[in-house]
């Protein structure tokens, strides 16, 4: 089971994904995709965040409930900003 979710961001994700309109009193705010990518193979469940072209990053672990939980924490976040994943144990991808 793959899910994505959209969350805005304060970081330049070497393109992020923008919409027209307005969040929080932002103009065309930036956003990431979230990503909650599951069983990868070799017993690696993976959680990743990505802009729009090639910057993205990632959280691998060995159980699908520690995953799925690194991803409603980053979800439950007001903006996915790279310096709070890596607190939370993201890598670059």
């Amino acid at each position: 089971m793959r899910v994505e979710v959209l969350k805005p961001t304060n970081d330049d994700w070497c393109g992020s994904y923008q919409i027209d309109g307005y969040h929080k009193g932002v103009k065309n705010p930036m956003l990431v995709q979230v990503f909650f990518n599951g069983w990868i193979g070799d017993g690696v469940w993976r959680t990743s965040v990505w802009g729009n072209d090639d910057l993205g990053m990632e959280f691998d672990c060995s159980t699908e409930a520690e995953c799925w939980n690194k991803f409603l924490q980053v979800i439950g976040m007001e903006y996915v900003d790279v310096v709070a994943l890596r607190e939370l144990g993201f890598v670059s991808a």
